[in-house]
């Protein structure tokens, strides 16, 4: 490797908050857990031979995601919207995983700028990167078209019973992590 091959690699990796590099000092390895949610695409990389440890990855963020979205969606219902009527009806007809995928993504950030909560957006931002970098996340959540058209269903008829909301998603997060084990596990 060349130098500038080396100090590209070791700027990139500091970029992702995973090594502190002082001239004079060398290169320090942080912990990588410390860099937060934005490395979580490269965990289910490092993970990928570890089908236990990524599934336990993905239920624990999973469950965080679905605590927010409960506590968003059951304290403070928004008007309804009309983007949000024509999203919710594109969702329910999509076709494809990667369709799926797009438009429940358009959905939650439409909910999220009409809620104007910033950690929330941070977070879902760190959603929105696992389900775009990590295909097998994405086919885990969205790959059963009639298992997401009966949770958005639920979804639809339970706003504002915080307990249906919790519970349904619950389920549909067990079923996915179950969906991404048999996915780790046939690849």
């Amino acid at each position: 490797m060349t130098p500038p091959t080396v100090q590209r690699v070791i700027a990139r990796l500091e970029a992702k908050q995973l090594v502190d590099a002082r001239q004079g000092h060398g290169v320090t390895v942080l912990d990588p857990e410390a860099a937060g949610l934005a490395l979580l695409p490269l965990w289910f990389e490092v993970y990928r031979d570890e089908p236990d440890r990524a599934c336990a990855v993905l239920a624990e963020f999973l469950e965080l995601r679905r605590v927010v979205a409960v506590h968003l969606m059951g304290s403070r219902w928004l008007n309804p919207d009309p983007e949000l009527m024509t999203l919710v009806s594109k969702l329910y007809d999509a076709e494809t995983v990667a369709e799926r995928a797009r438009l429940d993504l358009a959905f939650t950030r439409r909910v999220l700028d009409l809620g104007g909560n910033l950690a929330a957006r941070a977070l879902f931002d760190s959603a929105r990167r696992l389900v775009t970098e990590v295909p097998l996340v994405a086919e885990a959540l969205y790959g059963d078209a009639e298992d997401h058209r009966r949770v958005l269903t639920t979804l639809g008829a339970a706003l504002g019973d915080a307990r249906v909301m919790d519970r349904e998603l619950a389920a549909w997060d067990a079923r996915s992590v179950g969906r991404y084990r048999a996915l780790m596990t046939a690849a």
